[in-house]
């Protein structure tokens, strides 16, 4: 303490130049960021998505992008006006997609977990370099 009674282990504190947050930390991709990673984690899974034209689709998730798209195998259409039609394989639109029906049986955090370890392994692999001759 000083004869004033200031401290001077404040004043220096509040004086010292302050650390930027975020620097030297990479981010995340945009898709870890998202709910289009639990799509994702769902893949291999058969669920029904809910399309804003009232029709439904029933299938097994065999891919999702960071725009929540879905491509489904063994899908089933099923049109709002009650027509059905089978595919092998579709695409769905994420902007399209009103809702993802999950079975109750599914683990959504169980599958979220072990999504989230390939996704780390595999962000983290470096590839072997070897000399050139």
């Amino acid at each position: 303490m000083h004869d004033d009674g200031s401290d001077s282990s404040a004043a220096s504190a509040s004086s010292a130049p302050r650390a930027k947050k975020g620097r030297g930390r990479r981010r995340e991709p945009r898709i870890q960021r998202s709910l289009a990673i639990v799509l994702q984690a769902l893949r291999s899974q058969r669920v029904t998505v809910d399309l804003k034209n009232d029709s439904t689709v029933t299938g097994v998730v065999d891919e999702a992008d960071e725009d929540m798209a879905l491509t489904l195998t063994e899908a089933t259409l099923t049109s709002a006006a009650g027509e059905v039609k089978q595919m092998a394989l579709t695409f769905v639109a994420g902007r399209a997609i009103r809702y993802v029906m999950i079975p109750d049986d599914v683990s959504v955090e169980q599958r979220l977990e072990a999504h989230m370890a390939t996704v780390e392994k595999a962000q983290y692999k470096r590839p072997v370099l070897r000399p050139q001759r």
